[in-house]
């Protein structure tokens, strides 16, 4: 059995042979035909707003799953923030006024702690 170097070398010794020069002028014709077609067909594309607008739309009506999956974990942090949204939440203190903030201080205790309230 050969081993890994006798069989290297044996492709190294491979010559591949050339292929006639009329197959590289067919493969030069032919290639810039297509790319030719392909240029023409590209300036004929306008490329305005509703192109854009139709990609966006394209995106919409057929979703990829990552995208499905990101708009379930929105809608899902959307539902849930609206359910938690309807309780008692936190006031800025610079939207009170000095008398509710006064209130506040002592409703939570805060004056008994010996603080001094600065007047602003």
């Amino acid at each position: 059995m050969a081993s890994f170097k006798d069989i290297m070398d044996m492709i190294a010794k491979k010559k591949a042979p050339e292929p006639p020069k009329e197959f590289w002028l067919k493969f030069s014709r032919e290639l810039g035909e297509r790319l030719d077609a392909i240029d023409s067909r590209n300036s004929s594309r306008s490329h305005g707003f509703a192109e854009g607008l139709g990609g966006v739309f394209s995106v919409l009506f057929q979703p990829k799953p990552a995208l499905a999956a990101a708009a379930l974990v929105v809608a899902i942090n959307l539902v849930l923030f609206s359910l938690t949204s309807g309780g008692p939440g936190l006031v800025s203190v610079a939207l009170l006024s000095k008398d509710d903030l006064a209130g506040e201080l002592v409703l939570t205790d805060e004056l008994a702690s010996g603080e001094n309230i600065v007047d602003f």
